[in-house]
């Protein structure tokens, strides 16, 4: 087998090393309430499906990279760990959630309402991981009983919210949406664009970890977005993920929205 370079990987966004296991042991570095506390980070044990899936690509019978934690992943996990504020208390919706992680980390700052979202396919993985955090958090109460109400649906991107979840909920549009590493597929790209703009309002913040691979097909999907949505790079720098290459935040609010003045002011 061809040996993958370390740029390469870096394009690619995942490591395969890792997530070739059954696990992964993501460490989410909760925020302090007082200085003199004591440390605040939890370590999750993620499922992980490619090993079992037993190749590298998303086919019709495999979960393939789906099924893993993904850098952009972890990133996502540690910018809502280290920005609580933020997110307690606010209906969060996950596209594309794979393994669950950022809704699972969502449940542990505070988020009111979860929904995750991917193919049928990964309802299982989600779901058991959901269940694992809720053991690992059994003595947060608080953090345990949001986690138990986490919801998984399917939906393709492309349009509005799928009926199941509008049947759910007494308002059609979340407070924030998180969109991990969804940019890796330039075929997605317009479905995606698509479903922005048909899910957002002007209160609803657009969370993206957005992993840098090819400027000549992103910067266009960017283009297009900033056409409805203003955008701001959020500074990594002595962040936990900081070794992450070319991984970034960008909040998203709709233009002349409450968001859109929030990120005008730089208060987000």
């Amino acid at each position: 087998q061809r040996a993958v370079s370390g740029s390469v990987k870096a394009r690619l966004g995942v490591n395969f090393v890792m997530a070739s296991k059954t696990t992964r042991l993501i460490t989410v570095h909760r925020q302090r309430a007082l200085p003199a506390d004591d440390d605040a980070s939890v370590q999750l044990t993620v499922k992980q499906l490619l090993a079992e899936a037993g190749n590298y690509h998303v086919s019709s019978d495999s979960l393939g990279v789906g099924a893993v934690v993904w850098d952009a992943g972890d990133v996502l996990a540690q910018f809502i760990c280290s920005h609580p504020r933020l997110f307690a208390g606010k209906s969060f919706l996950d596209l594309g959630s794979g393994t669950g992680i950022a809704g699972i980390v969502a449940g542990i700052v505070g988020c009111s309402e979860i929904f995750l979202t991917d193919h049928e396919s990964l309802r299982d993985l989600c779901m058991s991981n959901v269940s694992h955090a809720m053991e690992k958090l059994s003595d947060d109460a608080g953090a345990t009983a949001r986690l138990s109400k986490v919801e998984f649906e399917e939906y393709w991107w492309g349009g509005g919210l799928p009926e199941k979840i509008r049947e759910k909920r007494s308002s059609e549009f979340f407070d924030i949406i998180c969109a991990s590493d969804d940019l890796y597929d330039s075929d997605a790209f317009p479905a995606l664009l698509s479903s922005l703009t048909s899910i957002t309002k002007g209160e609803t913040l657009v969370v993206f970890s957005y992993k840098r691979r090819m400027d000549k097909r992103e910067i266009p999907f960017f283009e297009q977005l900033s056409e409805v949505f203003r955008l701001a790079v959020v500074s990594l720098t002595s962040h936990p993920c900081e070794p992450y290459t070319e991984t970034y935040i960008i909040l998203a609010g709709r233009r002349g929205g409450s968001v859109d003045l929030l990120l005008r002011r730089g208060f987000l």
